[in-house]
């Protein structure tokens, strides 16, 4: 994840990423780089958690900001 002090969700290849340093150290306001290829969502303007929720059918991403604001959901179907 690096260095980031922000949420932010790629999608290459198929594969889903989630960076997610907004849990309590200072945030910076301004994003340090350009988007990369396949950001989806970006978001640094509050604190926040990712809330991650499982059953026998999928996968739930759900990032509220602190102030309980949905900022992002994404959800993974299928069984294996």
């Amino acid at each position: 994840a690096g260095h980031e002090h922000s949420y932010e969700r790629i999608l290459t290849d198929d594969i889903v990423y989630f960076v997610n340093g907004l849990g309590g150290r200072p945030r910076i306001d301004a994003f340090a780089r350009t988007a990369v290829p396949g950001s989806t969502v970006r978001y640094n303007q509050n604190y926040g958690a990712l809330l991650i929720t499982a059953d026998a059918t999928c996968l739930n991403f759900t990032f509220y900001n602190r102030s309980a604001e949905l900022i992002d959901s994404y959800t993974v179907n299928g069984e294996r």
